[in-house]
């Protein structure tokens, strides 16, 4: 029990330390109004971001294996319950923070270059959350929603991803549900085959962001190229009913008892 105690504790706490290093990078490379790149230059902590990195990762499946191991206990106490919930949720916000970070670094890429080691630090902790999330879906919903497991209803995400495949291919479905709930984003960027307003409807309605979406998506242009895709141009000139990701979207929010964001 200690051990595991402490795992938990461990993890907290490192990867508070990794937050505050990541913050005051986002700091430096997109400052307050008013406050100078002198006044922050000695304050971006870009050491601990990438020198934490393994650590934290060993440490996040150790904690995942002591909550499976503890498991059959921890859904009879209210107590261990409270605390795993608790670690889940710190998990669950440490992804946004790195969705931040990892955007931040895209839209300063020139500054972020010069101060990163490794510039793709932010994707490499972002994969990893990704990793995370989808190898423990299914402990982490039961501690979400305090399912017991022989009350655990349907997944309304199970067969979701096959409705979207006239959109895109190549993801199952903890996938779609990890970047529906959570704006993890897939494991690697799907090609996407309707029209580029279509992408601009879907993002709203799921309340992801652009970055989100072009995080996970390979737009194409008119030319077939790949075009970032962008809500204020790509934004439908009809209104939404009249495209048939509408529909879709929408009953899979309702299933999955999300809140539908708004064009």
């Amino acid at each position: 029990m200690r051990t595991g105690d402490s795992i938990l504790d461990r993890t907290r706490k490192t990867t508070g330390a990794v937050v505050q290093a990541m913050g005051s990078v986002m700091d430096y490379l997109s400052p307050v109004p008013g406050a100078s790149q002198d006044e922050l230059g000695c304050k971006f902590d870009v050491d601990t971001v990438e020198e934490l990195y393994p650590e934290l990762r060993m440490q996040l499946t150790q904690s995942m294996r002591y909550l499976r191991r503890e498991w059959n206990d921890i859904i009879q106490n209210d107590m261990r319950m409270e605390e795993a919930s608790s670690f889940v949720k710190m998990c669950r916000e440490f992804q946004g923070v790195v969705t931040q970070f990892d955007n931040c670094v895209c839209e300063h890429d020139a500054a972020a270059a010069a101060v990163l080691n490794d510039w793709w630090i932010g994707r490499t902790y972002f994969v990893m959350m990704h990793d995370w999330a989808r190898q423990n879906a299914y402990l982490t919903d039961f501690i979400e929603n305090r399912f017991k497991p022989q009350i655990l209803q349907k997944n309304p995400f199970n067969g979701s991803a096959r409705k979207f495949r006239n959109y895109f291919s190549g993801v199952g479905d903890s996938d779609l549900e990890a970047f529906v709930r959570y704006g993890v984003p897939f494991p690697k960027r799907i090609t996407w085959r309707g029209e580029r307003c279509e992408a601009v409807i879907m993002g709203k309605l799921m309340g992801r962001t652009c970055a989100e979406m072009n995080h996970a998506f390979l737009i194409l242009g008119a030319d077939r190229m790949p075009k970032v895709l962008s809500y204020q141009r790509d934004f439908p000139k009809m209104g939404e009913q009249y495209y048939g990701i509408t529909p879709l979207t929408q009953e899979l929010m309702k299933a999955a008892h999300l809140e539908t964001g708004l064009l």
